[in-house]
């Protein structure tokens, strides 16, 4: 007896091809929900909401992962920390705005 053919291909990921767009479908929607919670967490972060407050909102219990993975900061964020930062280093330094002292510091007078 001869063996029939059979009538399932697998594929190279070892799904049989009859059930290929099942498996799309899971992964579209898998990765929809994906995108959906990251652009939302990415949202209230950047609309003001605790750090802590949006891990508890997706359930995680290491924080580490909202902040890698879910909250990234606005552009405007990243600048008023920044100018935040440089406005800190400023009042430290005695020379800034004293044009005698920074000529002094840098053998001009």
């Amino acid at each position: 007896m001869s063996e029939r053919p059979s009538t399932t291909a697998i594929t190279s990921r070892g799904t049989p091809s009859r059930y290929q767009p099942v498996a799309l479908a899971r992964r579209i929607k898998s990765k929809l929900s994906d995108l959906f919670r990251r652009t939302r967490a990415c949202g209230l972060y950047q609309d003001g909401m605790a750090m802590e407050q949006v891990a508890a909102l997706l359930g995680h219990s290491n924080i580490e992962t909202t902040r890698t993975h879910y909250a990234r900061p606005s552009k405007e964020q990243m600048q008023e920390s920044m100018k935040k930062g440089m406005d800190k280093e400023l009042e430290k330094k005695e020379w800034v705005g004293n044009t005698d002292e920074i000529k002094r510091k840098f053998g001009l007078l």
